[in-house]
C-alpha cells in the first residue's frame, strides 16, 4: 500500500444507506429512493462481511432523527 492509503487501516466498518434523497431544492417535494436491493445484490458477489441494521440519521435542512435501514460492511 502507497503512503496515500496507510490510514485505511484504521477504518473499522463502512455503513451505507439503503435509501437515496431527490429533490428537496428549488421547490421540488423531497423524495427517498430504495435501493437496498441493488446493494445486496452487489454485496452478495463479494467475500466482504456485512449486515442490516436500523438506526437514526439526521441531514440537515432535510431530516431529524429518522429512522434509516443501513447496510453495515465491516472491514477485513
Amino acid at each position: 500500500m502507497g503512503a496515500c492509503c496507510s490510514g485505511y487501516r484504521d477504518v473499522e466498518y463502512v455503513e451505507l444507506s439503503t435509501q437515496t434523497l431527490r429533490g428537496g431544492l428549488a421547490g421540488r417535494p423531497l423524495e427517498t429512493v430504495d435501493i437496498k436491493t441493488q446493494l445486496v445484490t452487489l454485496l452478495e458477489g463479494t467475500e466482504l462481511r456485512w449486515s442490516v441494521i436500523v438506526k437514526t440519521w439526521t441531514i440537515d435542512r432535510f431530516f431529524r432523527d429518522r429512522p434509516v435501514e443501513i447496510i453495515r460492511v465491516t472491514a477485513p
